[in-house]
């Protein structure tokens, strides 16, 4: 059962116009119960059922807000409820504090605290904290530069299917940045992310049509 302070913080934003009014959705969680399974790969956490998979819900929903329907982003609020889930194993939590650590968004930029942050959602086999250390190492953001580092994370987050790595591997390989310059193996990754409507990925894979970069020239399928 949800705790009464998530309760109470889910009123408060209705009443208040805080969040994302679609939000109401949360109050099935009241009852939720997942009795056979737990899927740290999708961000849910350890326990059978918990509170935290609310909390980061709660989180996200203040964090959007919504300008159509007039409600306000409240990104200190959200950090609140994605701490109490990070701490209770929540892994989607663990992603999103790290990326307002990285960012700078609503607390002061901590690379190395983003960095711990990412490893520890990269432990529960998030490909989005895979993802998250990839973009770091590449661009040395709380660590040292280290290109074979970045392209070892984006090979786990891509391997997982994660679209964004899918697209930043292919990258890696057009331009040979930790690995050997390899267009086949760029078109395939750029043609896997392209496949989830990675918007970079279909951007780079028409170039390559275009252009008759590991692929037979096609401005048919270049402009497709």
């Amino acid at each position: 059962i949800l705790s009464a302070k998530v309760k109470r913080c889910m009123n408060r934003c209705r009443v208040r116009s805080i969040g994302y009014p679609e939000s109401r959705w949360l109050d099935t969680l009241d009852t939720a119960y997942d009795s056979s399974r737990y899927n740290n790969d999708k961000g849910y956490s350890r326990r059978r059922w918990d509170v935290a998979a609310a909390q980061n819900a709660l989180g996200q929903l203040l964090e959007a807000g919504s300008a159509a329907d007039g409600a306000r982003p409240a990104p200190a609020a959200a950090l609140i409820w994605y701490r109490r889930a990070a701490k209770g194993g929540h892994s989607g939590a663990l992603f999103r504090l790290g990326d307002a650590y990285r960012s700078g968004r609503g607390v002061p930029r901590d690379g190395a605290q983003a960095i711990r942050l990412f490893r520890k959602c990269a432990d529960f086999g998030n490909e989005q904290g895979y993802f998250a250390l990839g973009v770091c190492y590449e661009r040395g953001d709380g660590v040292t530069r280290d290109f074979p580092t970045a392209v070892t994370w984006y090979e786990q987050s891509a391997n997982a299917g994660y679209a964004p790595a899918q697209n930043n591997l292919g990258g890696c390989y057009e331009r040979g940045v930790g690995v050997t310059r390899d267009m086949l193996a760029a078109v395939e990754w750029y043609t896997r992310a392209a496949a989830s409507d990675q918007p970079h990925a279909i951007c780079r894979l028409g170039i390559c049509y275009e252009n008759g970069r590991g692929v037979a020239q096609s401005a048919e399928r270049a402009f497709s």
